[in-house]
């Protein structure tokens, strides 16, 4: 439990730097962009600022897609289990109902649950209970056609059952994909340090020459920690992190 909440914590942490840089990165467009007659005799700052404008669209696509990755893994478990959760109450109360008239107390016992009950189980508990469930149904089938659960039945609960399973798999498939949109964007952002440290470089020269424009340059170059996003986004990125 320790190490999963350091490593969540590590995970927002990094979301904050990231999310501090990409405001600098749009502070340093804007501002270059709006200031280009101060530098046209040096093309080379118009293409690495190019260079980074570049960067800047593949990292929101990177963001896109890890965002777009998560959403899907979660929704596709999500409408799995909710199938699950409904076919093994289903059951459950056929075998419950069969194991009274039976007056198979341990079958009873072992069948009765409430809805909440089974919306209140962790996925591994779950899958548990699903795989205890068909079998049991399994084994008294012939006495479950009456309360209508035949062969076809069991087989249809089985399929439900093992589509919820599968989700659990193709989340984690999923998840590593997301993983591997996280490593993008950290390579993403090395590319972006380059093309902001090129810039840094050619703007030196205007230290002395436009002091104006160098405190301005400076200035939006400068990372500021938004902390719990008290202060305002640019427009744009604040759009890219509500996708």
């Amino acid at each position: 439990m320790r190490c999963a909440a350091k490593a969540a914590e590590r995970g927002r942490t990094m979301k904050r730097q990231f999310i501090n840089k990409l405001v600098m990165i749009e502070a340093v467009q804007t501002y270059l962009s709006q200031n280009g007659s101060s530098y046209t005799d040096i093309p080379e700052i118009t293409q690495k600022l190019s260079e980074l404008n570049a960067v800047r669209t593949e990292i929101y696509d990177a963001e896109n897609l890890q965002t777009q990755i998560t959403s899907a893994a979660a929704s596709a478990k999500a409408e799995a289990r909710a199938k699950a959760e409904s076919a093994v109450y289903e059951l459950a109360g056929v075998l419950n109902a069969f194991g009274k008239n039976e007056e198979d107390v341990e079958l009873a016992a072992k069948t009765y649950v409430t809805s909440s009950d089974i919306k209140r189980m962790r996925d591994i508990n779950l899958v548990v209970f699903l795989t205890t469930v068909k079998e049991l149904a399994s084994t008294h089938i012939a006495g479950l056609s009456r309360y209508g659960a035949d062969q076809d039945a069991l087989n249809a609960y089985a399929e439900t059952f093992t589509g919820f399973v599968s989700s659990i798999g193709e989340k984690e498939s999923l998840f590593a994909e997301r993983a591997s949109a996280v490593g993008k964007i950290s390579r993403l952002f090395k590319d972006a340090d380059a093309a902001m440290i090129a810039i840094d470089a050619l703007v030196r020269r205007f230290k002395e020459n436009d002091a104006t424009f160098y405190r301005g340059y400076k200035s939006a170059r400068s990372i500021k920690n938004l902390g719990e996003r008290k202060t305002k986004l640019p427009e744009a990125t604040e759009n890219q992190l509500q996708k």
